[in-house]
């Protein structure tokens, strides 16, 4: 089983630098809009940013929902695997 929590830890580790680094981007991204709003001359200029912004969120967000299937899809396979082992050890 430590097998199992060492594995996972690092999946779930980079989940969590994952989270962070989305968590960055996003308040940079905040204060860059806010900044462009305060001295854009024309309202394309922030839709143009606003559009790339929310593109690169979905892609983020693709990125963290890969990340969570294989965290438990990994942990099932472990988990997995020691109950099998268990029960064929007990029968």
């Amino acid at each position: 089983m430590s097998e199992t929590y060492s594995r996972n830890a690092g999946v779930a580790t980079n989940y969590g630098l994952k989270v962070l680094e989305i968590s960055h981007a996003n308040t940079a991204f905040a204060f860059d809009l806010f900044a462009h709003l305060l001295g854009s001359g024309s309202a394309s200029e922030v839709l143009t940013l606003s559009t790339e912004r929310a593109r690169k969120a979905f892609d983020q967000n693709k990125e963290l929902w890969e990340l969570g299937q294989r965290l438990a899809t990994d942990m099932r396979g472990q988990v997995k695997k020691h109950v099998d082992r268990a029960l064929h050890h007990a029968a």
